[in-house]
């Protein structure tokens, strides 16, 4: 007689996800620290993929601009503007992927030092809520970092945008790290009331 007992399917789902998530966490943080030592490669990297996607996105915006003229032509110029607008941008930052990265970054720093007034105005308004000071934080960080990148413009924008994204890709991929290993608690439970 046969005493085994064999997991539920909750549980092989667990341990499929829990193994898979850890290996994707991993390999993201990896490359997340790839770009952070390689945030100059990782800016223009960056740079040409951004301006590949808004070429592929004029080209797009020139068919449907041509696809309205047979039906309306009202609305034509509004449409080949637009697609004008995409591929110039596009063409802009593929043929000069430095000139995009200085001026993406100047507009990330404009963004951050924007972004810091209002998180702090936001928590000066709100002190008397709980947790108010997180927003003061944020916005005293924001600042900070938009101040750095500005004050130090041009040159932060030969690392600025790779070191974001290397930071970004190193959080997210531990926060799936942390929630494979929550996948495996769960794993855990599912043995212990099973057994």
């Amino acid at each position: 007689m046969n005493t085994t007992i064999k997991p539920p399917q909750e549980e092989k789902i667990t341990e499929l996800y829990s193994g898979t998530l850890l290996i994707f966490g991993i390999a993201m943080a990896a490359l997340g620290v790839v770009a952070i030592l390689a945030s100059a490669l990782a800016t223009i990297g960056a740079v040409l993929v951004l301006g590949g996607v808004l070429l592929a996105a004029g080209i797009l915006e020139c068919i449907q601009a041509f696809r309205m003229a047979r039906k309306h032509k009202k609305h034509v110029l509004l449409n080949a503007l637009s697609a004008i607008v995409y591929l110039c941008a596009g063409a802009l930052l593929l043929f000069n992927p430095f000139a995009g990265a200085l001026s993406l970054t100047l507009l990330i720093g404009a963004y951050l030092i924007v972004s810091g007034v209002i998180n702090l105005f936001h928590g000066f308004r709100h002190r008397k809520e709980p947790n108010f000071g997180w927003f003061i934080f944020g916005g005293i960080v924001d600042l900070i970092l938009g101040f750095i990148i500005v004050l130090g413009w041009p040159v932060t924008a030969l690392w600025v945008i790779g070191l974001l994204i290397g930071i970004e890709m190193l959080t997210y991929g531990s926060a799936w790290i942390a929630t494979s290993f929550a996948f495996k608690d769960i794993e855990k439970d599912l043995y212990r009331r099973t057994a």
